[in-house]
C-alpha cells in the first residue's frame, strides 16, 4: 500500500532535518510551511528515531492520532533530539550528520482474538489503565515469535504479566507502519547510511 509519494517522503524528511537543525542551532521551531499537501495535515500517529553514524541518538513518538501529521513530526524529532532521557541531546556539532527514521503508524483495529494478529503484518498497541507497550511489526520477524508469544511479549513491554492482554481492562490494536528514512530514500547529505 503506497500512503506516500516518493516526494512526499523527501519532503518529509527533508522538513524532520529543517525542524532538527533550526532547534538544535536556535531553540526555535521552524514555522509550519504555508501550504501543505492533504496528506500533512491528516491527523497522524508516528515514531521517530534519530541516528548518528549507526547509533542511536533519540527516539520518541505517539500513538494517538490526535494532530496533523506534520506538527505531530516536528514535535517528536524535538523530543527525540533534545528531550529523550535515555541519550544526551543531539548537539551542534552533529546535527548535520543525523540520519532521521520516520515510522507512520496507521490502520488501528481493536484485537479480539489472536487470530486477528497477522504476523510480519501487525505491530501490537496495549493499553491496561495507565500502562501502555507497543511492538512493532518486524519484531515478531526477527525473534520467530508466534501470535502467543508477541502478545506475551507486549504485556511485559508494558511492565505487566505476559497475559495482560486478557485482562478485561485491557485495550490492544493492531497497527501497520510505513518507514520513511535517510537511508531508504538514499539521501546522501546526511552522512553514513545505516543498514536496514
Amino acid at each position: 500500500m503506497t500512503l506516500f509519494s516518493q516526494k512526499e517522503k523527501i519532503d518529509l524528511i527533508n522538513f524532520a532535518h529543517q525542524t532538527l537543525e533550526t532547534y538544535v542551532e536556535t531553540r526555535k521551531i521552524p514555522p509550519l510551511p504555508q501550504t501543505l499537501p492533504e496528506a500533512f495535515q491528516k491527523k497522524a500517529a508516528l515514531f521517530v528515531r534519530l541516528y548518528s553514524h549507526e547509533e542511536l541518538r533519540g527516539k520518541a513518538g505517539v500513538f494517538e492520532e490526535k494532530e496533523p501529521l506534520c506538527l505531530v513530526l516536528q514535535n517528536m524529532v524535538i523530543q527525540a533530539g533534545t528531550g529523550d532521557p535515555n541519550n544526551l541531546p543531539i548537539q551542534r556539532g552533529e546535527v548535520k550528520s543525523i540520519q532521521i527514521e520516520i515510522i507512520y503508524i496507521y490502520d488501528f483495529k481493536p484485537v479480539t482474538d489472536m487470530a486477528d494478529v497477522q504476523l510480519g503484518h501487525h505491530g501490537l498497541y496495549l493499553t491496561v489503565e495507565n500502562k501502555t507497550g507497543y511492538l512493532f511489526p518486524e519484531i515478531a520477524t526477527q525473534h520467530k515469535w508466534n501470535v502467543g508469544e508477541f502478545l506475551g511479549m507486549l504485556g511485559q513491554k508494558a511492565g505487566l504479566p505476559s497475559n495482560a492482554w486478557q485482562f478485561k481492562n485491557a485495550k490492544v490494536w493492531t497497527f501497520q507502519t510505513q518507514t520513511i528514512s535517510d537511508v531508504l530514500l538514499h539521501q546522501p547529505q546526511t552522512g553514513t547510511q545505516r543498514n536496514g
